[in-house]
């Protein structure tokens, strides 16, 4: 998945949102034990309600102070991950992705951010009162 199973746009970084992740995919996708998610673009490898959670981190260090592009590799049979890093020219990748309209301005990226805050809480709301 991108961001959450059933919202691409959702941060899940919080003990409580890796719950909620897992009980969605538990009810979905029984016997699913491992669980490969981005758009935080931070690595994590955490093991919640018994489904492990993997963020490679990002290929893109745009948003970063260290630039190298971050990605895994992992063996499905021993159950190992290792994160890596690699170098690449960030300036050259940063220039083109603006000339290709791939990046937002800052207007956007406020407005995007401030959707997804209320997704967020519209979830939280919907949760305590026990609508989906």
């Amino acid at each position: 998945v991108h961001g959450g199973l059933d919202d691409p746009q959702a941060y899940v970084r919080s003990d409580s949102g890796l719950i909620r992740q897992a009980v969605a995919i538990r009810a979905r996708f029984p016997g699913v034990r491992t669980c490969f998610f981005g758009h935080t673009h931070e690595p994590m490898d955490r093991i919640v309600e018994g489904i492990r959670f993997v963020n490679p981190g990002s290929v893109d260090g745009a948003r970063r102070d260290d630039h190298r592009a971050q990605w895994a590799i992992f063996d499905e049979r021993s159950g190992r991950l290792d994160h890596r890093t690699t170098d690449y020219d960030h300036e050259a990748a940063e220039t083109k992705a603006r000339q290709d309209g791939f990046r937002m301005s800052p207007r956007e990226q406020a407005l995007a951010h401030a959707t997804s805050r209320v997704r967020a809480f519209a979830a939280a709301v919907g949760t305590r009162l026990g609508v989906r």
